[in-house]
């Protein structure tokens, strides 16, 4: 199946699949990790860690359970309403409002709102940190990294980000300490029904449930941490939930 190839959710709904050719390998520490990304250029690579190995990376917006809570209106106008509503309900809590929809868009993504955003990181150790942090899980997990090809989109050239009909990639401002900590870098994915793929390279890593505890540990003996992921009280509360007492 070629690159970009349309496939059918769940929900009966269009989705494209971001990746149909890739490398698929197993990763078992941190060390192997560091080994293989240590000749790297800087930020020639984006990383994300999921969770779960059998599934694809998707913006949230275009899972079964989105597509089924849009009811009838198409995805670009179910997009604009959820950003609306997100920007009106938000001002109270936002010290300086986003200068830019594209901006209000990486906010409303870091906070769960459904968008045509992937989470993506600069650190792999970030990226390695989710796709092993939940405690107790049997699925196996996976890193993904991606080297984009062109330019990264200017916002100031194409102010709506629902009207951009290529895939992009997208360097929010650091606008909470959540987003810096992570190293923050989005890919914005148009309407799947244009069938746009992802161009570039991508590479998947298998992650072994049986590995993730110690994982987690090296992560921790390198400061990669809850407290160091998210900046604030939840992550202190979470490092020290995770914490053995000496």
């Amino acid at each position: 199946m070629a690159a970009g190839a349309v496939l059918r959710s769940g929900a009966d709904e269009l989705v494209t699949r971001l990746f149909t050719a890739f490398e698929t390998q197993p990763l078992r520490s941190v060390a192997a990790l560091i080994d293989t990304v240590s000749d790297d250029a800087v930020e020639a690579w984006l990383y994300r860690g999921q969770s779960d190995a059998s599934l694809d990376p998707i913006p949230t917006v275009d899972r079964p359970e989105a597509v089924e809570a849009r009811g009838p209106l198409d995805r670009v106008a179910y997009e604009r309403w959820l950003l609306e509503k997100f920007k009106k309900r938000a001002l109270p809590f936002v010290v300086a409002p986003p200068p830019s929809d594209w901006e209000w868009l990486a906010l409303a993504r870091h906070h769960g709102l459904p968008t045509r955003l992937i989470d993506w990181t600069y650190n792999p150790l970030v990226a390695l940190f989710f796709a092993v942090s939940r405690a107790g899980s049997r699925k196996d997990a996976a890193l993904w990294r991606y080297r984009p090809e062109g330019d990264p989109l200017d916002p100031a050239a194409h102010p709506d980000p629902l009207e951009v009909e290529r895939v992009a990639v997208f360097e929010p401002a650091s606008v909470t300490p959540r987003i810096a900590a992570q190293r923050s870098i989005l890919t914005a994915h148009p309407d799947p029904a244009l069938g746009a793929p992802a161009p570039g390279r991508a590479e998947k890593w298998v992650l072994a449930a049986a590995d993730f505890g110690r994982i987690r540990a090296e992560l921790a003996s390198l400061g990669v941490t809850p407290e160091s992921i998210y900046p604030g009280l939840d992550g202190i509360a979470a490092a020290l939930r995770a914490r053995r007492v000496p």
